[in-house]
Order: C-alpha cells, then sequence, then structure tokens
C-alpha cells in the first residue's frame, strides 16, 4: 500500500503505482484536468511520473504561479523545437520564460516572415499532439534537464491519428523513463542491450561509480523480483505491447487487413513492433525454450487488465503469426527512413525466433534471404575500427550513424532529438558526457578479448586510456582509468573526453551482419558445414587476414567459432545474450568483471534471467 500526505495533512491510500495526473483524479475529475506537475517529498516532477512509493506530495495547477511557470518554460521548448525543424540551421541562444510570457532568441540565416510565424505556430501544435500522444501511450515524458512538459492535461488535446500512435510508439524505444522509473538507465531499448550484454558475461563492469546496472552486473537484479532493473524491461515492453495493440485496434483488429494500403503498411509495422517486444520479453523472463511451460501473460488488444500466463508456445505462435501478417502486409514498403522497421527487418525477427526455437531450417532460410536480398551490404573494414595513421591522422568507425549501409533499424539522432545526457551514449562512450567517462566503466570482457586473434582487426576496437586520452600499449594495464573499452568502436566523432553533452550519435537495432553469422551458426547446426564455413570465411576475411584455419573446422568446433564471432562482432550491441540462449552455452566471466569474476554459468542458470517482477505479481492475482 503506498500512502501519500498531502499539504493539509490529510492522508490517501493508492492500492498501486500511479502517475501524478492520475492520482489527482482519486481526488477530482477537474483536478486532474488542471495538473501539470507536483511536488514530491521537495522534487519537482511531471504529471506522468509514476507514484511508486509513500511520500509527501503538493498538486502543481495550471492557474498557480508554478504551473504557470512550467506552462511557459515548456511553450518556450516547443517553440524552440518548431522552430529548428522547420529551419535545421537556426541556433538557439538564451531563454526561455520572463515574468509575462516566455520567449527564445533566435540566429536565423535570415529574418523570420510573417508567413514563418504562421508556419512556426502550426509545427508547435503538431508537436503538442505529439507529446500528448505520447503521454497517452504510457506516460513517456520524464522530467529532466531541459525536458518538455505537457502543455495541457492530455485531455484537452483531440484523440491522436493512428499514424501518430505508431509514430509514438517508436518513440517509446528511445525516450527515458519508458520502464517506469527515473533511473539514467532508463531510456528504452538501448538500455536493455546493455543489461543484456551484461548478463551474457560479454561485458564486464569493472568499475560502477554510480551504481548504474550493478545490481544486474552482481546479478542479484536477476535473484530478486523487488530489484528496479527486474521491473524495467518488463514495464517497458508491456507498454510498447499496449501502444501497438491500440493502434492494431484502431486499423480494424487482429485479424484484419486493411483495404488502404497505408494502413497495411501501418498494420504491418504494428505486428513487428508487438513481436518485438513479446521476443524479448520470453528471452529476459524464461531461463530456456520449453513450449509447454508458463511464461508471461499474452495481450493481443489495448487492455492490460491482469491475465494468466500463456505458455511459452502460445507466446511463440502469436510472434510467429504477427510476423509472418507483417511481411506479407509491409511488401512493397519503401519507408522514409530506417526508423522504421520493413519487411526485411521483420523476416530478420522471424530468423532470431525460430534460432531461439531451435528451428534452424526455418532460421537458416530467413537469415540467407535478408543475408542476400535485403540490399544492405556487410559493415566493411574502414567501418568497423577507427585507424591511427603514423599516429596523428584517423579515420574510420561506422557506428555513430545510420547512414551506414549495413545499418537495417535504428534511429537517426539529431539535436531535435534532446536526449540530454541519460541515453545509450553516455553509458558507453567516454567521449560523451556521461556515465562511461564517469566512472560506471563498460569494457569487453577479459578472456573475450584475449581469444580474439592478432590478426583481426576487430582487437583494435578495444582499448587502454589514461584520464588524458592517451591510448596505452597495453590493454591490461590496470593502472588506467578506463580498460579494455570499446573506444574505437563507438564513440562521439570529435574524440573529446566527456565533450559531448547532446549527443547527435544515432542509435542502431539492426544491421545484415547479424544474419551472414546467424546463417553459418544455423547451417551448421544442421550439418551444413561447408555452406557454414563458406559464409563464415566470406564473412571474416573482412575482418581477419588469415581465414584458411576456418577449412579445418567443422561440427562442435565450427559451431563455437561462429558463436565466438557472434560474440566480438556484435560486443555492445545486445545480441549475445539471444546467442548465449540458443547455443545452450556456458560462460565464464573474465577477471574484469566486478562481481563473480571467473565464476561460471549456464546459460539457463536462473542468475541469467529475469523473475516476473513483484508489482506484477501483486497486481495480477493469476500470478503467483
Amino acid at each position: 500500500m503506498i500512502e501519500m500526505i498531502l499539504p493539509d495533512g490529510s492522508k490517501r491510500q493508492l492500492e498501486k503505482p500511479m502517475t501524478v495526473v492520475e492520482f489527482a483524479k482519486t481526488i477530482g475529475s477537474s483536478l486532474g484536468k488542471a495538473t501539470v506537475g507536483a511536488m514530491i517529498d521537495g522534487t519537482q516532477v511531471d504529471p506522468s511520473y509514476i507514484i511508486e512509493k509513500s511520500g509527501n506530495i503538493q498538486l502543481i495547477t495550471n492557474t498557480s504561479e508554478e504551473g504557470i511557470e512550467i506552462i511557459r518554460h515548456s511553450a518556450a521548448h516547443i517553440m524552440a523545437q518548431a522552430v529548428q525543424r522547420l529551419f535545421p540551421n537556426t541556433k538557439v541562444t538564451i531563454g526561455p520564460v520572463v515574468e509575462n510570457g516566455f520567449f527564445y532568441d533566435f540566429d536565423p540565416e535570415r529574418p523570420f516572415t510573417e508567413e514563418d510565424l504562421e508556419k512556426i505556430e502550426n509545427e508547435m501544435k503538431k508537436i503538442v499532439v505529439l507529446l500528448s500522444t505520447i503521454s497517452l501511450l504510457g506516460g513517456l515524458i520524464s522530467c529532466r534537464e531541459e525536458s518538455f512538459l505537457n502543455t495541457e492535461p492530455t485531455e484537452t488535446i483531440s484523440t491522436p491519428s493512428t499514424e501518430a500512435k505508431l509514430y509514438g510508439a517508436y518513440l517509446m524505444m528511445a525516450k527515458s523513463g519508458t520502464g517506469g522509473t527515473s533511473q539514467h538507465s532508463d531510456f528504452g531499448q538501448r538500455g536493455y542491450d546493455i543489461f543484456t550484454d551484461i548478463l551474457s558475461g560479454d561485458m564486464a563492469m569493472p568499475k560502477s561509480l554510480y551504481g548504474h546496472y550493478e545490481t544486474v552486473e552482481n546479478l542479484t537484479a536477476t535473484t530478486n523480483y523487488t530489484d528496479t532493473y527486474n521491473y524495467m524491461p518488463w514495464r517497458y515492453y508491456y507498454r510498447l505491447i499496449n501502444a501497438v495493440n491500440d493502434v492494431i485496434k484502431d486499423l480494424g483488429g487482429n485479424g484484419v487487413v486493411p483495404a488502404n494500403q497505408n494502413d497495411k503498411y501501418l498494420m504491418g509495422q504494428a505486428k513487428v513492433l508487438r513481436a518485438h517486444a513479446y521476443f524479448y520479453l520470453l528471452q529476459l523472463y524464461t531461463t530456456e525454450y520449453s513450449p509447454s511451460s508458463a511464461a508471461i501473460p499474452l495481450y493481443l488488444e489495448p487492455n492490460m487488465q491482469p491475465r494468466p500466463k500463456s505458455t511459452q508456445g502460445q507466446v511463440y505462435s502469436a510472434i510467429i503469426s504477427d510476423l509472418n501478417d507483417a511481411i506479407t502486409l509491409l511488401n512493397g514498403f519503401n519507408r522514409p527512413n530506417k526508423g522504421m522497421v520493413n519487411q526485411y527487418v521483420a523476416k530478420g525477427l522471424l530468423a532470431y525466433t525460430y534460432a531461439a526455437m531451435g528451428d534452424n531450417a526455418n532460421a537458416s532460410a530467413l537469415a540467407l534471404d535478408v543475408m542476400n536480398n535485403s540490399g544492405h551490404p556487410i559493415t566493411t573494414r574502414e567501418q568497423v575500427v577507427r585507424y591511427r595513421h603514423n599516429g596523428v591522422t584517423e579515420s574510420g568507425g561506422g557506428f555513430n550513424n545510420l547512414a551506414t549501409g549495413s545499418w537495417m533499424w535504428g534511429i537517426d539522432i539529431t539535436t531535435n532529438s534532446d536526449l540530454g545526457w541519460i541515453n545509450w551514449w553516455g553509458q558507453a562512450d567516454v567521449y560523451t558526457y556521461g556515465y562511461q567517462w564517469a566512472g560506471d566503466t563498460k569494457s569487453i570482457d577479459e578472456g573475450l578479448y584475449n581469444s580474439i586473434r592478432t590478426d583481426d582487426i576487430r582487437k583494435n576496437q578495444f582499448v587502454s586510456m589514461t584520464a588524458s586520452g592517451t591510448i596505452l600499449s597495453n590493454i591490461a594495464d590496470t593502472n588506467a582509468r578506463y580498460s579494455y573499452i570499446a573506444a574505437n568502436k563507438f564513440f562521439t566523432p570529435e574524440r573529446v573526453l566527456q565533450g559531448t553533452r547532446n549527443t547527435t550519435n544515432d542509435y542502431f537495432y539492426m544491421r545484415v551482419d547479424e544474419f551472414h553469422l546467424l546463417a553459418a551458426e544455423t547451417l551448421a547446426k544442421q550439418g551444413n558445414d561447408a555452406q557454414a564455413r563458406t559464409i563464415l570465411k566470406n564473412y571474416l576475411s573482412n575482418r581477419i587476414t588469415n581465414v584458411s584455419y576456418i577449412d579445418g573446422l567443422s561440427g562442435a568446433s565450427l559451431q563455437a567459432e561462429i558463436y565466438k564471432n557472434t560474440r566480438i562482432e556484435f560486443w555492445g550491441e545486445g545480441k549475445s545474450y539471444l546467442a548465449m540462449k540458443r547455443n545452450r552455452a556456458t560462460i565464464t566471466r573474465g577477471s574484469n568483471h566486478l562481481y563473480h569474476a571467473g565464476a561460471s554459468f549456464q546459460y539457463n542458470d536462473s542468475k541469467l534471467s529475469l523473475k516476473i517482477p513483484q508489482q506484477e505479481v501483486l497486481n495480477n492475482p493469476y500470478i503467483n
């Protein structure tokens, strides 16, 4: 039970967590509509902040002095975003709130005209609708430096279009707070990519000054169903599911094929996102593939009332159905950008699904299709690692730009994205202002690093550095502040330690290279060693000087080599956990882990998978 104390000393009991707006509505519907924020235990929070523990609360309404300032502050930032969308070369200088309104000083390429002002006003209206859409999809606007707050209660905004709802679902994947917390590691899909990389053992945390991901590193998040990190992915993926269920309902429901071509494309994208969410829930909240075992609740309608667990088999069947539907619906879809999924993203996810189930025949067929027909070239040698020439000139590196040809799906991050410093780059890149630089170090596992051949260019992705940024010759130098870090794989192009505060480095979810190695893996598991060797050699010839050693591999040794190269190739990309589970691997942590160094764990060890969180158990009478 959560107890909130109001300014007059009265107390209200909450049976479950709820947003500030929802809490206000328990007092009165008009108060809910007027609420634009709150002070909780002395800290100002936004209307979508989720109240999860007892405390003191003072609601902020739109007529109070504080509320008016919030509205003006938000409106100013919305205006700035509108200007930068319409006139991208315009510089924003100072602002935003004054006693009788709001402002920003702009430095445009040319003076604004009356027509420009009208365009800016209309663009602001679009942004307000979008923000309200995101709020309706799960309360995603989190309070942080320079964040946008809703300028009006969502009830006063017109119902968002189906297309806007889908766009809002895509935004969920890169927004902070989508896991229901204010954690600085709660920022969407890429946050869980770090999460799973740590669980796989391939990402080590040698230092944890601020504690982000520490309970994942020490494997208590997986054994304690009350841990925040146990709860975050559950809330995130089910929020995403609920959002796209609403889109699917708008388009006629699960069994409907829309008549309109654009609606077909919207339906196909929504089904891919739903399948994506359920796939990751199964990987995280089950220990291994067991089709008859009860797993997680399955929601195919926008109604998140408590339901019993469905079996793994039922959830996998729903995933396969969604993806097969999507492949048909997305036929001919020429997406305007890689932020949207297309037919080949659906095929790639379906290949992963079959591989997780042990259906290697279907997995290999789909992986080969993506590999050969998607139109995406592999990531080149020059794009894989940052090179130093003659100790002075640097070139190469393709992991910060979605325009890189091999990337199939991701998000183009711009200054308008306003990620602030709560983002994946801040957790993984020493050149971005954030925790990787400040003391929550993410490194490659020492054992995995030592397994990389000396003639493999990927070994150069990982370095040890001094606090000044000097790259050391001995990567194992224990005196280095940053050791075994991927500073030559993931980096801000400026390469100034802690230099970038609002990153424009892109987010990436899938690249074609995954399906070269997945095709090799699933073919080898079928006993087709010859074809698997050919694919592996062709691929690694872009990474390793001499690949002739692969000719002598077969059976288990060939499968082991493919698995090892999957771990190396996709380090930091959230793929090693999936590979660990489908390969039924035993992992041994290297000496550079803060916790459990030298310990071995089998893929199905309960410490490597999550428990259904306490909050779900308490709120869902069908789960025990």
